[in-house]
């Protein structure tokens, strides 16, 4: 059974629009009135079409992008045909911020080796007297 997919706002804007001019360019793209195309911003996370397959969200992907929204394609259901809970907690993460620098992974900066052994407890390894 293939992957079917959901298309979610997750209330991103393209950079350079106005809000009222994306509003406008959804009303006309799903032919609604205003009010409703503004209550579809003001949700989010809003899942804007359930159970499509992979064709079908590129093509609402680039239509949505047109109309100046950021939207995602994720999985609703795996290979099995089981039903996926929802990927967005609230949370936007980047990827990378919350990273550790690389000082901070090794315990000590690059060069403790070349400098001379300050420990406290010599004798631990065979090399030390």
């Amino acid at each position: 059974m293939p992957v079917r997919y959901r298309l979610v706002f997750r209330g991103k804007l393209l950079p350079g629009l106005q809000r009222e001019e994306v509003v406008a360019n959804l009303a006309e793209l799903f032919q609604v009135p205003l009010e409703r195309a503004q209550a579809l911003l003001e949700e989010v996370p809003a899942v804007i079409k359930q159970d499509i397959d992979v064709d079908q969200g590129n093509r609402y992907l680039e239509a949505l992008a047109n109309a100046g929204l950021i939207t995602h394609l994720e999985p609703a259901t795996d290979a099995a045909g089981i039903q996926l809970p929802a990927t967005w907690d609230g949370l936007e993460r980047r990827s990378g911020q919350e990273r550790r620098t690389r000082t901070d992974r090794r315990g000590g900066s690059r060069d403790a080796a070349m400098r001379p052994d300050r420990r406290l407890q010599r004798g631990r390894r065979k090399t030390d007297a």
